[in-house]
């Protein structure tokens, strides 16, 4: 794996479903763009937590990057359990060049400080607040991480 992309979900509808507004789409479109940049054509392997606004966003992005979904339960709870499930689902996935989550606020702020200090060596990654239709790109090569910010 060369790099690990983090993206948080687009904006959402406050109903039962919690399905993708219009905003959201467009966020998640105007990401996927952005992203098809980041990868340089190589798909990537998507896993997404098993909620409709980070399944939807998925496909989105799928669509864009001609990619294959996973869904992974690990990667709705966001704290050190979550985080250690999807440290292993990574393990099991290296030979993937890259990978992106589609998930939420917490794994999306949270888990590049754990994977630097758990998977790089100590590396201390900054935690940086992660919006919705944004992504935190983890370089694993450089050791470096980078926000794709929204428009």
């Amino acid at each position: 794996m060369k790099k690990l992309i983090l993206v948080r979900h687009g904006e959402y509808e406050e109903n039962e479903e919690m399905n993708l507004s219009q905003e959201g789409r467009k966020q998640i479109e105007s990401l996927a763009e952005k992203l098809s940049a980041v990868t340089n054509g190589n798909p990537p392997l998507i896993l997404v937590s098993p909620t409709t606004r980070t399944i939807e966003s998925a496909e989105i992005i799928s669509k864009k990057l001609d990619a294959i979904v996973e869904k992974y339960k690990a990667l709705y709870i966001g704290n050190r359990t979550g985080f250690s499930k999807f440290l292993e689902i990574l393990h099991e996935r290296l030979d993937n060049e890259i990978i992106i989550a589609v998930t939420h606020l917490e794994f999306c702020e949270g888990f590049p400080k754990y994977f630097g200090r758990e998977y790089l060596e100590g590396i201390e990654f900054e935690s940086e607040r992660v919006e919705v239709g944004e992504a935190c790109v983890v370089d694993i090569e450089t050791k470096t991480i980078k926000i794709i910010r929204r428009d």
